[in-house]
């Protein structure tokens, strides 16, 4: 009489070429009870409840016979070079709750057997040849975390299409590197991608300058309505010309974005097309930093690696907090004066001293500002987060997604290279420009304070601030000269200085907090 199950084993060590294992000690033998054979466990029923046999060697094919063994409840032959295609008859095993075929070449399609187990709690089927689509498997218990039920459903893949997986925990790729298919942040709140929340992100920063402009808009009209003091009348067009002024510095007195405060049509156009290729090349890290482990465009990084000899796999990546904190100081010391910059720009649109094109040139200037710093630290923490995985490799990408905040600064100097007049043709401001604004900023103050009237005298104290902090040294004696000059001209207009009639009409003033100071002490 000869079992059911001893029947199974015998054939299933003759299709595995049991002779050619590393160890099989008392297979087949006549006086031995198949449970004392090596790697087989039975219950006190002397049904076979487990077979590992992992490492050892085994080649050959998978027995169709294994279904034979129905008390069957873990089965490992990972580790060793078996062949063939998984017999259909694998999907008999109804308590089968373990089973890890990984590390082997197994071919050809997975039955759709396998979908009818229902106990799984771990099923490994990585770094095999197989392909087409993984039968939905419904874990019963995922007591191994991301580990339970790994398959090679990454990129890049042995064949021209990944394997397809949709209830797998993890997935590997011919590089046997690994990742789990966990929702990210952006897909647990209901989008599909970065590349679709990026339009919600863009629909948000308008959303926050539309805010700042009506706060800033509501508080100016409410401190209007009492009539206004002589002495804020006459800082009014000192303030307008300062604000004009501080729009040009804060948007880049040497970038293309300034082109957007002039009146020319080319230069707006230029304007335009460099700001669209710095959100296209943005955009081109967001679609990187796609978490779609089996699309060979995206640039993620499998951190994660699965051992041979171990059921549980480990994330293998070395970036820690103190890559992420230097993230942070660079980005913060790059983009945060800029969002800073952009926000008083939209609160300056609010002030109703100006007239309907200042503000509308006021606002569009602080909302570019905001958005191209905004989504350009955005793009940094998706991309970083998909690919970086050292402290130097966070640092190094962050620099590279900086330097792109520089390219309209770059086309600028290209264009100061061709002909310094096409700056100020488009609207911006050259560095002749920039030493007129000098003397343009404490004329008009100058003109600003009645006092001086009664006193004759004048201060030159605390002019340093003036200067802009991008006028070269080569400048500043040309600049001493012109300022000599145009002090002499102050001191004879200030004898006889009346304030304008039409000043002192006027209902309102233009103040910014207490950004506004005046440039001159008289």
């Amino acid at each position: 009489y000869c079992p059911v199950q001893r029947m199974a084993l015998a054939d299933f060590y003759e299709k595995a070429k049991g002779g050619e294992w590393t160890e099989n000690s008392n297979w087949l033998d006549d006086y031995l009870d198949y449970c004392e054979w090596w790697g087989v466990t039975c219950d006190e029923r002397k049904n076979v409840i487990d077979l590992t046999l992992a490492n050892n060697g085994l080649s050959g094919k998978l027995s169709e016979r294994i279904s034979y063994l129905k008390e069957l409840k873990s089965l490992d032959l990972s580790a060793n070079d078996m062949k063939g295609s998984i017999p259909s008859e694998i999907g008999s095993l109804s308590k089968l709750k373990y089973l890890r075929l990984c590390y082997n070449e197994f071919t050809g399609q997975l039955p759709s057997h396998l979908g009818k187990l229902q106990h799984f709690q771990l099923l490994h089927l990585h770094d095999n040849r197989f392909v087409g689509t993984v039968p939905s498997v419904k874990l019963e218990l995922r007591g191994f975390n991301e580990s339970s039920f790994i398959s090679d459903c990454g990129v890049p893949s042995i064949f021209d299409d990944p394997l397809i997986c949709h209830d797998c925990t993890m997935c590997c790729n011919s590089r046997s590197e690994c990742y789990p298919t966990e929702e990210t942040n952006i897909q647990k709140s209901n989008f599909s991608s970065y590349e679709e929340f990026s339009w919600v992100f863009f629909v948000s920063v308008i959303g926050f300058a539309i805010m700042i402009y009506l706060t800033s808009y509501a508080l100016d009209k409410y401190k209007h309505q009492s009539k206004p003091t002589q002495s804020n009348l006459q800082r009014r067009e000192s303030m307008k010309r300062r604000a004009k002024n501080y729009t040009v510095d804060k948007m880049g007195e040497r970038s293309v974005y300034s082109f957007f405060l002039g009146k020319n049509w080319c230069g707006w156009m230029i304007a335009l097309a460099i700001l669209g290729v710095q959100l296209w090349v943005l955009f081109v890290f967001v679609i990187g930093a796609e978490q779609d482990l089996s699309d060979d465009k995206s640039d993620f990084m499998f951190t994660w690696k699965c051992f041979r000899d171990e059921e549980m796999c480990s994330n293998d990546a070395n970036l820690d907090a103190t890559g992420w904190i230097i993230f942070g100081i660079l980005m913060t010391s790059h983009l945060l004066p800029d969002i800073i910059n952009g926000t008083k720009m939209v609160v300056l649109s609010g002030k109703v001293c100006y007239n309907f094109n200042q503000r509308a040139r006021f606002f569009f200037g602080g909302l570019l500002l905001i958005t191209v710093t905004a989504f350009t630290l955005f793009t940094s923490v998706v991309y970083n987060k998909a690919i970086a995985t050292s402290n130097t490799e966070i640092v190094t990408n962050a620099v590279i997604i900086l330097f792109i905040t520089d390219l309209d600064e770059q086309c600028f100097r290209l264009f100061k290279c061709i002909d310094e007049d096409l700056i100020k043709w488009f609207g911006g401001k050259s560095d002749d420009q920039a030493m007129q604004h000098l003397t343009t900023s404490v004329s008009v103050s100058a003109t600003a304070v009645p006092s001086a009237a009664q006193t004759g005298s004048v201060r030159q104290q605390g002019l340093g601030f003036l200067v802009d902090d991008g006028v070269e040294v080569r400048m500043k004696q040309q600049i001493e000269k012109k300022l000599e000059l145009f002090w002499d001209e102050v001191r004879n207009i200030l004898k006889d200085y009346q304030p304008p009639k039409a000043a002192l009409d006027e209902k309102v003033d233009c103040t910014f907090g207490d950004d506004v100071v005046d440039e001159v002490a008289v």
